[in-house]
């Protein structure tokens, strides 16, 4: 089950941020949890969490140090939560066969897992208010309801061929995994809507995903819904005890009663205007008396201030032919040379039949137009450096899918190019930390990436980028970057199972890369960086006392 209410602990957001960032994990060529150590790396995330100065306090006020916590505190918490958490919680046997503990003798003999228990629990761990009715709401997806016939399933079918075309490859014919991963799409989609994700941290990895940076269609079509208006398209609404069913029926009275409430008002309003119109009270008669009253008064006024103009000697009396003054139409139009740009700026214009004032007004405009429609904007940095690139920016962490990401795509949101456009030369990253040798490692990778792209025909041929197009390509050259990226132990030998490849950031990857010798100089340039900056003197080598020369002469 999903949690509507709050991103931070919804399972589907949860699963979406491992699945869009980790894309194999889709099609099977990463397991869901890559390494042997993920225990205890979870251990030691969890603890600089909770022990960081930012929360420490919070823990310590509610009585708990942080050294009580474990990673078994949230196990025992979600099943405290769903047993005690609320008067009527799920049975406790329901809990035990969810959370896999036996109960010897009973369970799984007497007491069996059934669906309504089990359902139940899944609400409740997931974090929903088990004292409102939103704990009936139903999981965010698409809903396209108010359509019918050709249009219904054009727009279902548009959504499904856009997801599918940014999934591995391998991974768009599997159904069930494409509707595990429609649904979390569809979280993403409603969380980020309501602005649920405007808090995340502006390194997140998910911000280097395709589905962040492009625009999914039919965004406004992904909604909620609760048992009073549930649609065809929502999702079967189950594990709702039945005291929530009773309070969704106490909702939807109350929703009756006051839409009851708005009909009768516009309906009263509707009977009383009628009837005072039929007897002329405050009807038409008296409205239109007061339109001529008005006109009157300004009537008036006009005429009070033409009487003051001709008193004071500047009347503005009417034109006679001989008194019309010979006005030069230079005095008026001025004469502006359009150029070629120009020119084609008023494509569509009629040119002959408007003044070059008019004209000037239209190219400026149509100016200003294509401007707002750039993609990119420059700017000057706090160094006086003239880069494309936002204010306080910084490379985020990025794995290899999210490096390729924003390699072709950037974020234009964020007025981000992409990567590729960048490089040492432009200055664009002069005012970055090591953001020149970061930028230039990166090209290096990708250069990389390109070769085994074109070996695979994954290198679109128009050279124009697009999510399906990366994501097509992230999925054919993986076989091939996924070697370089195996553990190697200290006898050369590989161990997959132990080894983190696609959770790996691209730096180490990069390193992975040098140092099996996938670039030319790659080790060599490694050996320098160890040298200190400023030359060493030559040394020459000492002969011993007593040394033979070539001669044989003693030297």
């Amino acid at each position: 089950y999903s949690n509507p209410q709050d991103a931070c602990i919804c399972p589907f957001m949860a699963v979406c941020r491992l699945l869009i960032c980790h894309p194999m994990i889709l099609n099977g060529r990463s397991p869901l949890f890559e390494g042997v150590s993920q225990y205890e790396r979870f251990h030691s995330i969890f603890k600089d969490i909770i022990s960081s100065d930012e929360y420490r306090d919070e823990f310590v006020n509610l009585g708990i140090t942080p050294e009580e916590f474990g990673t078994h505190s949230i196990r025992k918490g979600g099943a405290t939560h769903c047993a005690t958490g609320c008067t009527v919680g799920p049975p406790i046997s329901s809990i035990c066969l969810r959370a896999s503990w036996s109960l010897p003798g009973v369970l799984n003999r007497y007491i069996k897992i059934a669906d309504a228990g089990d359902e139940h629990v899944g609400k409740m761990v997931c974090g929903r208010d088990r004292m409102s009715v939103d704990f009936a709401e139903s999981q965010p997806y698409f809903d396209f309801s108010e359509f019918e016939g050709i249009e219904y399933v054009s727009r279902h079918a548009a959504v499904n061929a856009w997801i599918k075309a940014r999934m591995p490859v391998e991974a768009r014919s599997n159904e069930s995994v494409f509707s595990l991963f429609k649904a979390c799409i569809a979280s993403l989609t409603y969380h980020k809507k309501k602005g649920n994700l405007d808090s995340m941290h502006s390194n997140c990895p998910v911000r280097t995903s395709v589905f962040w940076i492009e625009d999914i269609p039919f965004a406004d079509s992904v909604t909620t819904k609760h048992p009073w208006n549930a649609t065809r398209d929502t999702p079967d609404l189950t594990g709702n005890p039945p005291d929530v069913n009773l309070l969704v029926e106490v909702k939807s009275l109350k929703d009756e009663i006051a839409q009851m409430k708005l009909d009768l008002k516009e309906s009263f309003k509707e009977i009383l205007v009628n009837e005072l119109d039929s007897r002329s009270v405050g009807g038409g008669n008296y409205a239109q008396s007061n339109i001529v009253m008005d006109k009157l008064d300004a009537l008036l006024e006009r005429a009070g201030k033409l009487c003051d103009e001709r008193t004071s000697g500047r009347a503005s009396r009417p034109f006679d032919d001989d008194d019309e003054e010979d006005y030069d139409d230079d005095d008026f139009m001025v004469e502006y040379a359009l150029d070629e740009e120009e020119d084609s700026m008023l494509e569509g214009v009629d040119t002959a039949a408007v003044t070059p004032l008019v004209k000037e007004a239209l190219v400026k405009k149509r100016r200003e137009d294509l401007l707002q429609q750039r993609n990119w904007k420059m700017g000057v940095s706090s160094e006086g450096i003239l880069t494309p690139l936002p204010p306080n920016f910084s490379f985020p962490k990025m794995n290899m899918n999210g490096l390729i990401t924003k390699w072709f795509l950037g974020d234009r949101k964020s007025n981000i190019p992409p990567l590729r456009f960048i490089n040492a030369n432009n200055n664009f990253v002069a005012h970055i930390k090591n953001g020149k040798k970061d930028i230039s490692k990166m090209g290096r990778v990708m250069e990389k990436v390109r070769h085994w792209a074109v070996a695979v025909d994954a290198w679109p041929s128009d050279g124009k980028w697009d999510g399906a197009k990366v994501a097509t390509l992230y999925s054919k050259v993986w076989p091939l970057l996924e070697p370089y990226l195996i553990t190697e132990g200290k006898h050369g030998e590989k161990s997959k199972a132990k080894s983190r490849r696609e959770q790996n950031s691209w730096r180490t990857c990069y390193n992975k890369m040098v140092s099996r010798g996938l670039f030319e100089g790659g080790k060599k340039r490694k050996a320098k960086k160890k040298t200190n900056d400023a030359p060493e003197e030559p040394q020459h080598k000492k002969r011993k006392k007593g040394h033979l020369g070539k001669k044989g002469h003693l030297v």
